[in-house]
Order: structure tokens, then sequence, then C-alpha cells
């Protein structure tokens, strides 16, 4: 007997030991300034496009672009292709604020960096892309819910934890149950 995953969709993650402090603060002067734009968030502020070449990103557009590469070699994309930084962002969810439902078109990585993450601040939830799986794997047929049968995928966010995963995937964050904001930078990569 013979098994093969068809439809295997990855994610990455590594925990790093990049300094988030400048970041939040940069965070908060941007807010002040700005109302934000509304793109998925809701009750929350969203940054509009940061320029990723600040001395205060230097170390993360790195390291995004360092996992990203690695993610490209692990799924086989073409080896005379790199990936690169596209666009970043940052999100602020204070209590309830959340992010519906949404996937990231005209890229091919996408993920976000966590810069304040209080306990139960709201979890990144990956949503199965086969649109009819829960008629079909529902607890009353599960016994244990696994990589095939899951119909999300939740995620806890941790600070200076740097997570990927194809731009396709649809994906939504939790509101934020804590009395603190959330704060997280999300990014696009591309081809080159």
């Amino acid at each position: 007997m013979h098994y093969e995953n068809a439809f295997t969709v990855p994610i990455m993650g590594v925990s790093t030991k990049i300094n988030v402090e400048p970041m939040i603060d940069y965070a908060y002067e941007l807010m002040s300034k700005d109302k934000g734009r509304t793109v998925s968030n809701y009750n929350g502020w969203q940054s509009d496009v940061l320029d990723n070449k600040l001395p205060v990103f230097k170390d993360l557009v790195f390291a995004i672009e360092e996992l990203a590469n690695d993610f490209h070699k692990k799924i086989d994309l073409k080896h005379t292709l790199k990936q690169i930084l596209d666009n970043m962002w940052f999100n602020i969810n204070p209590t309830g604020g959340s992010n519906k439902p949404h996937a990231h078109p005209n890229s091919i990585f996408s993920g976000v960096f966590y810069l304040k993450t209080p306990e139960k601040s709201g979890n990144i939830n990956f949503i199965n892309p086969n649109q009819r799986h829960e008629y079909h794997f529902t607890r009353d047929n599960v016994e244990r819910y696994g990589e095939y049968t899951f119909g999300e995928f939740r995620h806890t966010p941790e600070v200076s934890k740097l997570v990927m995963f194809p731009s396709s995937l649809e994906h939504y964050v939790d509101g934020n149950a804590s009395v603190e904001d959330r704060i997280s930078i999300a990014f696009n990569t591309k081809c080159i």
C-alpha cells in the first residue's frame, strides 16, 4: 500500500532574536501621525506599506528573505529565481481588534512577524483550502484531528517569531481578548 500527500500546504516558522522594541516604537509613532488604512483589519489600525530600507527593519528584512529563499528551495521553485521582500505593513489590534479572512494576491509567500503578543491577543488561523472539507470530516467521524482532517490550523503568536506561508492560503486573526495591543508586521514576497 502506498500513500501520497497530494495537496500539502506548508507553513514555516522560526523564532528569532530580533530586537522588536524599536519597531514597536516606530509603529506607535506612525499610528499617532496617520489614520492608516482598512484592508482586512476590523477595529484595529493598519499602516500603509512601510519603507523596508529603513535601518529599523534591517534585521527583519534579512530574516524574511532568508526564510523565503529556504521555503523557495523546499517546495522546489525554479533554482534560477530567488525571493525578495515585496512589501510589509504594521497591524495594531487593540482589545476587540481582528483581521477578517483573506489571502494575499500578486505574491508568492506571505507572513507575519510578531512584535507584541499578550496572552489571549488572538491566534492566526489558516483555513483548509479544500472548501468542501467541513462537509466530510466532522466531530461525528473524526477520532483525532490532524493534518488530513483539520478544517483550520491555529497558530498562537510569540514575540520575535516569523511565520511564512503560501500567499494563496486564506487566513484570519481572532479578536484580541487582551487589554493590551497585539502588534505585528505582515509582509509579502515575490520572485525575481
